[in-house]
């Protein structure tokens, strides 16, 4: 899903760029204006100057810029009285192109560079997350031999219980056997002195 929205997201700013270069080129080819020099956006300011600029875009300025002896207007419109300004709009339109297919270059540039970066980066996210599943079954796998071995080591030490107590039992079994025999060994070796005894006394 993040790779796709990232995709999503430079495929998104490239058709945006598109589109504002394709507006401002329209703008740059746009000169059927139907304003005259001297009227304003609204028809009424007496302020501003509408320069015409065939061939490059309208623009507003000042009226206190006219006839000021500073060519403002690419098309010259804004002088007259002073000075004669020269229709300069055909070069400025073609300057500013050039500087927007050069602005266009280097973004075209930049995307293909990012684009190199994104590809890098899914590669190497593809190259570490194809063991993971190879890594998940040999936990899994693990983690059953772990399970098998303690049950393994339950049975064991049951197993040992079960022996140590035998053996506890059967020593204790051997152990009272003995204590039996060495119990009738001296009553009858006591009875044996006793009858030493009375041979002798009475004998």
């Amino acid at each position: 899903m993040m790779i796709i929205a990232i995709a999503r997201i430079v495929l998104m700013n490239q058709v945006i760029h598109t589109l504002l270069l394709t507006h401002t080129f329209i703008r740059l080819l746009a000169h059927s204006f139907t304003r005259s020099p001297g009227t304003s956006a609204a028809g009424n300011d007496i302020n501003r100057f509408i320069c015409i600029n065939k061939g490059y875009r309208l623009i507003e300025i000042p009226r206190s810029r006219v006839d000021d002896g500073t060519c403002d207007c690419c098309d010259g419109s804004d002088e007259g009285s002073l000075i004669q300004c020269p229709n300069m709009c055909d070069q400025v339109a073609q300057n500013e192109l050039k500087s927007l297919n050069k602005l266009k270059i280097a973004y075209s540039e930049g995307s293909k560079i990012k684009a190199q970066y994104l590809a890098k980066a899914l590669h190497e996210y593809d190259s570490k997350a194809s063991p993971l599943p190879h890594l998940i079954n040999e936990i899994e796998r693990q983690e059953s031999n772990v399970k098998l071995l303690k049950q393994d080591m339950e049975a064991e030490s049951s197993n040992i219980e079960k022996i140590i107590d035998e053996l506890v039992q059967d020593s204790i079994k051997k152990s009272s056997e003995y204590i039996g025999k060495f119990h009738l060994l001296l009553v009858l070796s006591s009875l044996i002195h006793s009858l030493n005894y009375r041979v002798r006394y009475y004998g």
